[in-house]
């Protein structure tokens, strides 16, 4: 492997880190939304 096949890697490495980072954040925010939301809907049919 040249030393520019290992950079390219390394390079695509962090995207995936960083693509994967974003995916988990997302995941979280919506999953907060939902939360917040079943909590509300709970609150609205307790009354």
């Amino acid at each position: 492997i040249s030393e520019n096949e290992l950079q390219e890697y390394s390079k695509t490495n962090e995207t995936n880190k960083l693509s994967q980072l974003l995916a988990k954040c997302r995941n979280i925010s919506s999953k907060k939304q939902k939360d917040i939301w079943s909590y509300v809907n709970q609150a609205i049919s307790l009354g």
